[in-house]
């Protein structure tokens, strides 16, 4: 009878356990993006090969040679920022970014990238840094 016990109360805590744990992901997977500071942004300067239109509500996307990653403006469009002269002005020149550096479950492995700022021949392009 008190092994009866202690294996139902064993699976109550496992499953209490695992509860929080999905919890805990689901808190992570969805936390909103923090504000972009110089302290919580990376800078990384690239060859630009590649600036599309993304599939999120107007974004612009930005490939650099020899990097797998994706850096996108966040509703750039909407930003004031203009797909086809990005594209004639940043295409095989170097640029500057600073992207937030944020880890989500949805994005485990940090391939896509929010940007904000862009630098182009010593002129900012886009800035959301104060």
């Amino acid at each position: 009878m008190k092994n009866m016990k202690t294996g139902k109360l064993f699976k109550q805590l496992l499953a209490s356990i695992m509860i929080m744990a999905f919890i805990t992901l689901l808190f992570l997977s969805f936390s909103p993006l923090p504000k972009a500071t110089y302290e919580n942004c990376e800078k990384i300067t690239g060859e630009v090969i590649n600036v599309f239109k993304g599939s999120g509500k107007n974004d612009i996307v930005i490939n650099l040679k020899n990097d797998g990653n994706y850096y996108y403006v966040n509703r750039g469009l909407e930003r004031g920022l203009n797909l086809e002269a990005l594209q004639t002005q940043l295409i095989n020149n170097n640029i500057t970014l600073y992207y937030v550096k944020h880890w989500s479950l949805l994005d485990p492995y940090n391939k896509t990238r929010h940007v904000a700022r862009l630098d182009f021949d010593g002129n900012k392009i886009y800035n959301e840094m104060p």
